[in-house]
């Protein structure tokens, strides 16, 4: 019996902090949406819509399809803690969680609605109408922003799990309403299984996957296809599936591994999907691999008759590259340099204080390299010293080598200090 009125108590005291709670973040967001100072005026028996809290908070499921799969309960939890975790910052600098505006901001629009619609009080009415467009007005901007940041947060946790080679993660987010008429925010996922084919090439079976991505709740897991027109065929042929080739997924997590698996395989797609190629001969064609407006280096594509195969990956710096040539032409750095000092790989601009040296930096913008500062910025790593380094293998100290530099560089550099 002690025992059972002891977990009565427990589950009375977990109640009353959740009511406290839910009480909290009403008024907070009352105050956000400039009503505090009306719900307080409602006689009890209104303030009643607001606690029975007909909004539930954002939930997610799979798809029909998806429910039974493997994997279905572990990517559903991390997008359920994503979804907790995502947060909007207010104009004072505090933040919310992202959901309180689809929760407590929804529950209090639709309960000033509902006064609207089942009271008949002229009081009552003028300060639920007030209230109302006060709430529809600044709502609005809140919503915008906590969809951001929760599709943000979504795509992060669908994108960690989602590979071309292995499984596909894409979802939607819609309101639904339950059997009690209440409403929720609920995020679908869907699991999509890659499409894999063994593609002759040079004579032999190559496997390959179809390149696809998910780019937000907006839009289908999209297969990337190139228009004939793009690869010298006609216009009114059909378009061409984007294959990409095992060996062409290892390179580039292997070189570009310091952005994380999940964004190497997200750009990837988002440089197929939107493909600038730089160099065409015959049925073999070069396209820059970019993030943002950053270019990380090429993807080499052949077209064959079961469509286009990305077959490799270079880094920026590798042999054949207009990096590569540059890097020659003004510092005679050749292949088996560039691959001793680890030029050949993203960690070695973005993991060091290459970047940092003034001097380097400068001299490198001339061979096309100087735009990885932004990748470095962007990823906020910490850095090893490599500057010194890499000074000393190019011989900056030596007059004759600088002078040599300065003439191929079209820069000046001034002597080193004695």
């Amino acid at each position: 019996m002690a025992s059972h009125r002891k977990n009565v108590v427990l589950r009375g005291e977990k109640q009353a902090r959740r009511l406290a709670g839910i009480r909290a973040a009403h008024a907070r967001m009352a105050a956000l949406l400039g009503v505090a100072h009306i719900l307080p005026k409602l006689p009890a028996h209104a303030r009643e819509w607001f606690l029975a809290s007909p909004v539930l908070e954002p939930t997610v499921i799979a798809d029909s399809a998806s429910a039974g799969r493997p994997n279905a309960s572990r990517i559903r939890a991390k997008l359920q803690e994503r979804l907790r975790q995502a947060t909007i910052t207010l104009q004072d600098g505090t933040e919310i969680p992202a959901t309180h505006p689809f929760v407590y901001g929804r529950a209090i629009s639709m309960g000033l609605k509902a006064i609207l619609d089942n009271f008949k009080e002229p009081d009552l009415l003028q300060l639920a109408g007030t209230g109302h467009a006060l709430v529809c007005e600044r709502l609005r901007p809140l919503n915008d922003d906590a969809l951001t940041s929760i599709t943000a947060a979504l795509r992060a946790a669908a994108a960690d799990h989602s590979r071309i080679d292995t499984e596909l993660v894409s979802f939607t987010m819609e309101h639904q309403f339950t059997p009690t008429g209440r409403t929720r925010l609920v995020v679908i996922f869907t699991l999509t299984d890659p499409q894999s084919k063994d593609i002759l090439l040079d004579g032999q079976p190559r496997r390959t996957f179809r390149c696809a991505g998910h780019h937000g709740p907006h839009m289908p897991l999209e297969w990337v296809p190139w228009r004939a027109a793009l690869v010298g065929l006609n216009e009114s042929d059909p378009p061409l599936p984007v294959y990409v080739q095992t060996h062409a997924i290892r390179r580039l997590e292997e070189r570009l591994g310091e952005l994380g698996l999940p964004a190497v395989h997200f750009w990837m797609w988002a440089s197929l999907r939107f493909p600038f190629i730089t160099a065409a001969e015959g049925d073999r064609f070069t396209v820059e691999y970019r993030i943002l407006e950053w270019r990380l280096g090429y993807l080499y594509a052949r077209r064959t008759a079961e469509g286009i195969v990305v077959t490799t990956f270079v880094f920026l710096t590798m042999e054949g590259t207009p990096e590569a040539r540059l890097l020659y032409d003004k510092l005679r750095l050749r292949r088996s340099d560039i691959a001793y000092q680890d030029l050949d790989k993203l960690a070695t601009f973005t993991r060091t204080d290459l970047l940092d040296d003034p001097e380097l930096r400068v001299i490198l913008e001339q061979c096309g390299c100087g735009h990885l500062t932004g990748i470095k910025a962007l990823l906020g790593q910490e850095c090893r010293a490599y500057a010194g380094e890499f000074r000393k293998y190019l011989r900056l100290d030596e007059h004759r080598q600088r002078q040599n530099f300065s003439e191929r560089l079209g820069l000046s550099l001034p002597d080193p200090s004695p």
